[in-house]
């Protein structure tokens, strides 16, 4: 007999639309887990959106799903949009079936032709991206055209050990922007990646010159994006003696009391438009832990990443090793690993890489000894460094307030070796977590 477990409860209909979150399909039976329900992340937000290559787009983000009655469930997510500044539709879907929420397991396929992001895993969302360009002009993250088709799988090996694997085929296509300001006049860049230096010199002129400092301007990246390829990845979380907690059929919390362990693997073969092939493997070894101290409940967080890519043939920027780097004032995600001082793309490799970051977050640091803190009032000081080839050291410390849980504002002094690199004011405000 399978252990009972609580159902997890949904919203109304127009609290789904306005607010986003899930609605579910009611029913008076306590321990029926069966039913319909719709989830709408960032509900009637999404509705209409804008970026600078599609221009103006209408259509819906939502994932369909039915729960079974052992709490296994299939789920249909879909992004279908008309772009006007383009004339077309595009849309990207995933088919999965989802284990019970206790095994840790999914599969799903999908698919698609949409925009994507050259960083596959920004610091910045889709959703806030889209809004700082919408409002502000901000366009630093860049899209080409994906055409895709592939299969994903995620499951535990042993307890403490998971693997994701995912293999899948693609097309890529370098786009211009299709819309030359927003509706309040603001004008982005152009759709063309800003690199540190030209992607040709990342093979040439990199084993030429010198040590350069990242003050220097960032120049329009040169490289392929026109491309066809299989690429498979592999990543294994290994997470010593965790413990899991079922919060509800949907829910499941974990407690970690030692560093999970990561290691990423990406692999692909292919052909660039010019029919230069190329192929080439990734190695990413990532280590991260949250460690609650006991004095004055202070907590230390810190990541910590070493890798290199194998390659033969000039692989794209798609492909590359890319950082959490964002210079926009305002994000959304308060993750350690962000660099404040750096563009999207200004580091971006395609050789080997270090980088560390560490937070101390902690009620009674510097301003607070002078004053009496409240609960809801914390200090974080915070320092990043990353090393890749050809360029100073750059690191970056920032200092700030940690506000009601959801608001953080923070200054940044960055260096390039001991070169004064710059300063930044920084707001992370997270609006799912305002009540």
């Amino acid at each position: 007999t399978a252990p009972f477990v609580v159902k997890k409860p949904g919203v109304e209909w127009y609290q789904m639309l306005m607010q986003g979150g899930m609605w579910r399909e009611y029913t008076d039976v306590i321990d029926t887990h069966r039913g319909w329900y719709m989830i709408m992340p960032n509900g009637i937000s999404d509705i209409f959106t804008m970026n600078y290559v599609d221009g103006y787009s209408l259509g819906l983000q939502s994932t369909i799903g039915r729960m079974q009655k052992d709490r296994s469930r299939w789920e249909l997510y879909e992004n279908i949009r008309w772009a006007f500044s383009r004339d077309r539709l595009v849309a990207k879907g995933a088919l999965r079936y989802v284990w019970p929420v206790e095994y840790e397991s999914f599969i799903e396929l999908n698919g698609g032709q949409f925009l994507e992001d050259f960083d596959p895993d920004p610091v910045m969302p889709l959703s806030q991206s889209l809004l700082a360009a919408g409002i502000c002009g901000w366009n630093h993250n860049k899209y080409y055209e994906r055409t895709s088709a592939g299969i994903k799988f995620s499951t535990p090996l042993i307890f403490d050990l998971k693997m994701t694997a995912n293999i899948g085929w693609e097309r890529r296509r370098a786009k211009e922007n299709a819309r030359s300001r927003n509706l309040f006049g603001a004008h982005p860049q152009s759709n063309d990646p800003r690199v540190g230096i030209k992607s040709s010199g990342l093979d040439l002129l990199g084993s030429l010159i010198n040590a350069k400092t990242l003050s220097d301007s960032l120049v329009l990246y040169d490289g392929p994006i026109d491309a066809e390829l299989v690429k498979a990845s592999l990543r294994f979380d290994y997470s010593p003696m965790r413990s899991l907690l079922v919060v509800d059929d949907m829910t499941l919390r974990e407690t970690l009391s030692y560093p999970t362990l990561s290691l990423l693997l990406d692999m692909g073969i292919g052909k660039n438009r010019n029919e230069d092939n190329f192929r080439f493997l990734s190695v990413d070894m990532q280590v991260r832990q949250t460690v609650n101290l006991p004095r004055e409940n202070d907590q230390l967080r810190y990541m910590g990443s070493i890798g290199i890519i194998f390659r033969k043939g000039n692989i794209g920027l798609a492909d590359m090793h890319h950082f959490d780097a964002n210079r926009f004032w305002w994000q959304k995600s308060s993750d350690v690993s962000r660099f404040a001082l750096l563009d999207n793309y200004e580091l971006s490799t395609n050789k080997r890489w270090m980088e560390e970051h560490v937070e101390w977050n902690s009620r009674r640091m510097l301003l607070n000894r002078l004053v009496t803190p409240k609960d809801d009032w914390r200090e974080f000081l915070q320092m990043h460094a990353v090393v890749v080839p050809n360029y100073r050291v750059h690191w970056e410390s920032q200092y700030g307030w940690e506000l009601l849980k959801f608001l953080r504002v923070g200054v940044s002094v960055g260096f390039d070796d001991f070169t004064y690199r710059g300063t930044a004011v920084s707001m992370t405000l997270d609006l799912n977590a305002v009540q």
